[in-house]
């Protein structure tokens, strides 16, 4: 459908057409974005409740796990991603939009930052980003755990002789 649309911007006969064509691709794009993040964010509910499933057995099956971390990131990362490239098209399109108005190239890109949907998209991002951080974050108290378990079990192992010699 946007590949269509874009012909039709291309091809449009009028001027009226054309912004007609091109705020339907518009809104094909963002369709599109939006649809695409409703898949990531399914996909992150299921790591999620693998990862849910996993808690407290990381260090029994250490591969699973990281293997989930991992697909968990690559999901944020490409959240990142896809939020960066919405808002350079969003900024794109209302920079096109306030110079057609008359404004200059430095109005036209402060505006466009201001509106709704350049917002809303940087919101999308920088959460992506915190999420990325969150991970880390728990992937570290995670190993940390995992080696307070290890340092107890060698504790509550270690022969009764040592006791009297700390």
């Amino acid at each position: 459908m946007i590949q269509l649309y874009q012909e039709y911007v291309k091809t449009a006969d009028t001027e009226e057409d054309r912004v007609e064509y091109q705020n339907k691709l518009n809104d094909a794009i963002r369709e599109e974005y939006e649809e695409r993040k409703r898949i990531r964010e399914f996909e992150q509910s299921f790591i999620e409740t693998a990862l849910d499933r996993q808690s407290g057995t990381a260090w029994s099956d250490s591969g699973t796990y990281e293997s989930l971390i991992n697909a968990q990131m690559e999901s944020y990362v490409r959240d990142a991603e896809a939020a960066q490239a919405e808002i350079t098209r969003l900024t794109q399109q209302w920079i096109g939009t306030y110079m057609e108005e008359g404004y200059s190239y430095d109005q036209a890109k402060e505006l466009a930052g201001m509106t709704e949907d350049v917002q809303d998209a940087t919101q999308d991002y920088l959460d992506a980003i915190e999420k990325q951080a969150e991970l880390t974050i728990t992937r570290v108290t995670d190993k940390l755990d995992e080696i307070e378990q290890r340092i107890s079990d060698l504790e509550a192992s270690k022969p009764q002789e040592w006791t009297s010699i700390d």
